[in-house]
């Protein structure tokens, strides 16, 4: 008694829904200006708004379960990477001289890394994936199944400072290089999403606003 319970997301919709049919109810009937009523309000709402943050520690506690789990599967698929790419993009409706050009500027640009060109340099310039470029082509670190079979099938094949040879995917044609590779990932790098995984924070951050 007295002590306030950890709600699911499903429990904590019910209600707040209620306590918003309740105070609908009160001002058509024009008593939301009594006192016992206004102590009712308030209390329900606190309620609601304790129920939204009380159970962050069990939620935190089910993230990290939810982190054990997918860190052992990872690893047993590979681990996670960090690529770096060159994109030179290539619309799958594109013309035979756009297919050539495309062809051709990439095989440049993978002759230029052949004889020690800087791969952080070229992406910069020319690579058309607008986000990585900004970076020198240097990507978020992904797990197999968060992107194209095709880029991780080259990605996971490479160590650590190796630069594939010129690929294709649905996107274009890619040259990666792979700049460090782990088993794990640390959970506070993850944990954000992981929260959000487990609890629709975002839902229900919106419902008590």
């Amino acid at each position: 008694p007295g002590a306030v319970e950890s709600l699911t997301v499903d429990e904590f919709l019910s209600k707040f829904i209620d306590y918003k049919l309740k105070v609908r109810a009160a001002r058509e009937a024009h008593l939301d200006t009594l006192a016992s009523v206004k102590r009712i309000h308030d209390a329900d709402r606190g309620q609601v708004a304790m129920s939204a943050t009380i159970g962050d520690a069990d939620r935190d506690a089910e993230a990290r379960q939810v982190y054990a789990a997918m860190q052992h599967k990872v690893a047993q698929m590979g681990g996670w990477i960090r690529p770096a790419q060159i994109l030179i993009r290539l619309n799958q409706r594109a013309t035979k001289w756009q297919e050539i050009a495309a062809k051709r500027r990439v095989d440049s640009l993978y002759s230029v890394l052949q004889r020690g060109g800087d791969f952080a340099s070229l992406a910069h310039r020319y690579s058309d994936d607008r986000e990585s470029s900004l970076n020198g082509g240097l990507m978020t670190w992904i797990r197999r199944g968060q992107t194209l079979k095709e880029f991780e099938d080259q990605a996971y094949s490479l160590q650590p400072g190796e630069v594939s040879r010129p690929f294709m995917s649905p996107l274009g044609w890619h040259i990666i290089r792979l700049w460090a590779r782990q088993s794990t990932l640390p959970y506070d790098s993850l944990r954000a999403s992981l929260v959000r995984m487990v609890d629709q924070r975002e839902l229900r951050q919106q419902l008590v606003a």
